[in-house]
């Protein structure tokens, strides 16, 4: 079977179009005269029912700390831009990012890192200020998760995901983004990837054995852009490739971590329609990984904040309340599978304004 996808007919929509530029003592018992206590066998009794109780005690007190309810986790992502990681940031200002992230809910940023261009080199060609920035933000935010984001264009033009040194190259480039600049995980962008690509199975294998098994691997996965279903909105996106089938999701799936689904770049113009084919969008992953389930993949719903960038992205239409609307629509239509969805992805921090994090908030953190 020859594992090289079909070739496009135009590019797939996605985050690489045009992004490269950027313990007290116990109390005294008193009221407890001596003589109400004289016989052995009731002061061997009394004994041992206090130490029957303070064992209780103990017991609960424990079971209190350790299963008491707690706050809820920081389950969200957010895509963090080049500046972050290329530019130096005093600690103030990495706090105030850290501060808005842990009030909003994300506990996972993936920080743009380097893409891999066409000639084989990463881009940009030095990372003096990476590892600091990742130090200031855990630091700031030990409890969170930060991946170092990796974007790998596909076609440039010509394919190149068969060629071995390539996939050699960005397995050892990930090991590196966690020895030198100390990331926890890694989130893989390449883009574009069509259904049953083989290679792009053989590579995340590659970087999975390059990283080890404990190491986080999140990879970021299209929409289906076109499946033609029954009252699902159709955008532009017509080629028979450009959406992956349920079995190379769940390939895909059980060599990862993590899926984020970049849910936009739909090429619709209305937000009901946006809504619907969102809500689609869930199910179809969700179904996809819950006979998975074991594997504990999670699933992250990528929402769009960035400006126009038209046919693919009518932000009119492609909004945070049509995303998050459409988001509730498919974890309701999934029913018991929709706890695999651990949260939204906010694409991305540099076009976020505050009405959109008003909104994001309103909707999507206040209800839970």
């Amino acid at each position: 079977m020859d594992s090289r996808p079909r070739r496009s007919r135009r590019t797939q929509p996605g985050h690489l179009a045009g992004r490269y530029r950027e313990d007290a003592p116990p109390p005294e018992r008193r009221g407890l005269p001596s003589q109400r206590v004289r016989n052995p066998i009731r002061v061997l009794a009394l004994g041992l029912l206090a130490a029957v109780c303070s064992a209780a005690l103990v017991t609960a007190v424990v079971l209190f700390f350790v299963l008491r309810p707690r706050a809820p986790e920081n389950r969200n992502a957010i895509w963090l831009g080049i500046s972050w990681g290329q530019n130096t940031h005093t600690d103030e200002e990495v706090t105030t990012l850290t501060r808005l992230l842990r009030a909003e809910g994300i506990g996972t940023a993936y920080v743009w890192t380097s893409w891999l261009q066409e000639d084989s080199t990463w881009s940009p060609t030095t990372f003096e200020n990476m590892a600091a920035f990742v130090q200031q933000f855990k630091a700031s935010y030990p409890e969170a998760r930060l991946e170092a984001w990796i974007g790998l264009p596909v076609e440039v033009p010509e394919y190149r995901l068969d060629d071995e040194a390539i996939r050699t190259e960005v397995a050892a480039f990930a090991a590196r983004t966690l020895a030198d600049f100390g990331f926890d995980g890694v989130h893989l962008n390449a883009e574009p990837v069509w259904d049953g690509d083989e290679n792009f199975t053989t590579l995340l294998r590659d970087i999975r054995l390059t990283i080890g098994d404990d190491v986080p691997l999140s990879v970021a996965v299209p929409p289906d852009w076109n499946t033609g279903a029954p009252g699902i909105p159709a955008g532009p996106y017509t080629t028979t490739d450009a959406h992956w089938s349920l079995e190379y999701k769940q390939q895909v799936a059980f060599l990862v971590d993590e899926l984020a689904v970049m849910a936009y770049n739909s090429g619709l113009s209305l937000a009901a329609d946006y809504q619907t084919w969102m809500a689609f969008q869930v199910t179809q992953y969700v179904s996809a990984v819950a006979p998975l389930r074991e594997v504990q993949t999670r699933i992250v719903i990528g929402i769009p904040t960035y400006d126009a960038e038209l046919p693919g992205h009518d932000p009119a239409a492609e909004s945070i309340a049509a995303a998050i609307a459409g988001i509730r629509q498919g974890l309701e239509q999934s029913g018991e599978n929709a706890d695999l969805v651990t949260g939204v992805g906010i694409y991305a921090d540099w076009s976020t304004d505050a009405l959109e994090w008003a909104t994001y908030r309103e909707l999507w953190i206040a209800p839970k």
